[in-house]
């Protein structure tokens, strides 16, 4: 193994503490990364480019590149509408063990039975890139593909270029992992809130302690009117959960090296509809259609279950529905269950 020169290793920690750096709202990294690794390898172009796997097909899902032609980007793009999952010398499902992580030339490649694909070579032609040298690493998490990371030049990469690319595709590996669990946080995140507006109760995230992290629209509506006597339902519930008026239906939310939260849903016992319904129905001055209405949604039904079960169209239900905003003075059903059920 040949000795790395100091301008080497100070090309690949340069490159090291960009991967180890995070700056919200850059550029992706491998876009940046690019033009410091075709330096570090004396390439004369950098490729980098992701696929993503459904049924038997692949489809492009990122594209980086340095030193290719203008018209790189749309022959790529255009290769990888509908391409098979073998479409190059990998399986891009899950790459064979030996071609995880390790750098590897294409001489290599050919070497272990891995010829380059007519498809993939014509690409490679229209490109202008067919008679280069070319270096490359999948960098897996697993068996899941991640990156493939390529260097391109006339004369032959060596020992040297396959060191520096073995050195850095570990940390270009954990940068990419790092990333990915950050979009599956913020999707999970999403979902979250997006399930929780669609509890027709008031619902909130809270801590421990009844500080309100997050709250749907019905949960909003009925901190801005009742805070205070929300908070302290909240407090009642988290000291006696078990307790038959505690309110609120908790369910604890675990997190890594976070205190412990819980989602408080308003629970109301079917027991209490019909009084509670009865006594905002004379307040507002309902119908009794009307009233029917205010029990279904009281109770959580759809416009489609209360024209099922009022024996009516979804029509006449959203036109009552509109009739009981109105005379309840609120914007919409989330606000009038937290009227509703508010302490």
């Amino acid at each position: 193994m040949p000795r790395l020169s100091s301008r080497d290793l100070s090309l690949l920690h340069a490159l090291t503490q960009q991967l180890n750096t995070w700056v919200e709202g850059a550029p992706p990294v491998l876009e940046a990364l690019l033009p410091g690794v075709q330096t570090l390898l004396g390439a004369d172009a950098v490729v980098a480019y992701g696929v993503r796997v459904e049924g038997e097909r692949v489809h492009l899902d990122f594209l980086h590149t340095v030193g290719l032609r203008p018209e790189a980007p749309r022959l790529v793009a255009e290769f990888f509408e509908g391409a098979p999952v073998r479409f190059g010398h990998f399986d891009a499902l899950a790459p064979e063990p030996w071609q995880r992580n390790v750098p590897r030339t294409l001489a290599e490649l050919h070497a272990h039975g891995r010829p380059t694909p007519p498809p993939l070579h014509a690409l490679y032609t229209r490109l202008g890139i067919a008679e280069l040298d070319q270096l490359r690493v999948l960098v897996c998490e697993g068996s899941a593909l991640r990156c493939w990371l390529g260097a391109l030049r006339a004369r032959p990469f060596g020992a040297r270029e396959r060191q520096l690319m073995g050195r850095l595709a570990p940390v270009l590996r954990d940068r990419l992992v790092r990333e990915r669990a950050l979009r599956l946080e913020r999707l999970k995140a999403s979902a979250f809130e997006v399930a929780l507006e669609a509890l027709p109760a008031a619902s909130y995230l809270v801590t421990g302690a009844a500080e309100v992290l997050h709250a749907n629209a019905a949960g909003e509506a009925a901190l801005a009117r009742d805070g205070e006597q929300v908070r302290e339902a909240l407090r009642r519930a988290l000291a006696q959960p078990s307790a038959p008026d505690a309110g609120f239906r908790l369910t604890r939310v675990s997190l890594p090296e976070q205190p412990a939260a819980y989602m408080a849903v308003r629970e109301a016992a079917e027991a209490q509809v019909p009084a509670r319904v009865d006594q905002m129905a004379q307040r507002w001055k309902l119908t009794a259609r009307q009233r029917e209405v205010l029990a279904g949604l009281a109770r959580g039904h759809t416009n489609r279950a209360l024209a099922q079960a009022l024996g009516c169209a979804e029509k006449t239900v959203e036109v009552h529905v509109s009739a009981v905003l109105e005379k309840s003075g609120v914007p919409s059903r989330a606000a009038l269950l937290a009227r509703l059920w508010s302490p």
